[in-house]
């Protein structure tokens, strides 16, 4: 079953760098799928640390359906950090604590489409397939929330967004509570419900925006176009396009090396 959470006048600081988290309020609906967007050092994967416990040295609330309760979370990190001696089957069956545990895990292969490749060592995996199996592994135990920090960044862009894609359709047929840490705005605006936008070190909110286009969507669709534009603006650019240091004129440039 998924948690709500809710995040109250959290704040998080570091002796060597000072705050760099709040105050940040955020509540999230049981089931949905929110995106956290912001500048890198803004607190992006604190948060996702203190959601799920491993650092539990800060101000503020972080509750579970209303409770300071232990929740279960489960995580998915940039690497699939799978045993690379154990089959895709064997590395679920690590981590799996179901009764039903080999239905559980069957299951979950055809979920992500690796059903055949259960035998498979993670070096016969593309980085695709292991990150599948990664996001299996989030899941195999049921967690009433799933932490998701940059999952897709290390592949190239086709791989990025055919898994964009997969992790809809995973979420659809698994509803459970998703929090997505990203810097890939497309990726947030075609998977989440909302995204949350931080400021700068020290995090905090400065755009919450409800994606109201309808699942599977359409990554040219001009309402997702006006949203990255809002969200490229509420990351401090200039009419939604980057901000940028004029080039030197061709009379003062210095040649390119080669």
């Amino acid at each position: 079953m998924s948690a709500a959470i809710s995040i109250r006048d959290v704040r998080k600081s570091f002796p060597e760098v000072g705050p760099v988290l709040g105050p940040l309020d955020l509540e999230i609906e049981p089931a949905t799928f929110v995106s956290v967007l912001g500048p890198s050092g803004c607190g992006k994967s604190t948060l996702l640390r203190l959601i799920i416990g491993l650092d539990t040295d800060h101000a503020g609330e972080i509750l579970f359906d209303g409770e300071a309760r232990d929740a279960s979370v489960s995580m998915a990190f940039q690497e699939p950090r799978l045993l690379p001696w154990r089959s895709v089957r064997a590395n679920l069956q690590l981590v799996c604590e179901t009764a039903d545990r080999e239905q559980t895990i069957d299951g979950l292969l055809e979920l992500v489409g690796l059903h055949e490749f259960h035998d498979a060592l993670p070096k016969q995996l593309s980085g695709g397939m292991a990150q599948r199996v990664s996001l299996a592994r989030a899941l195999v135990n049921e967690p009433e929330v799933m932490l998701l920090d940059e999952p897709f960044s290390a592949l190239d862009a086709m791989t990025r967004m055919r898994l964009q894609d997969a992790l809809v359709h995973i979420h659809q047929a698994r509803p459970t509570t998703t929090l997505l840490v990203t810097h890939d705005i497309d990726e947030a605006l075609v998977t989440s419900d909302r995204v949350v936008v931080l400021a700068d070190r020290p995090g905090r909110v400065v755009e919450d925006i409800a994606i109201a286009v309808p699942r599977p969507r359409d990554r040219t669709d001009a309402r997702l176009i006006e949203l990255k534009a809002r969200i490229l603006r509420a990351l401090g650019t200039v009419d939604g396009t980057a901000e940028t240091t004029p080039a030197p004129s061709s009379a003062s440039a210095e040649p390119a090396a080669a």
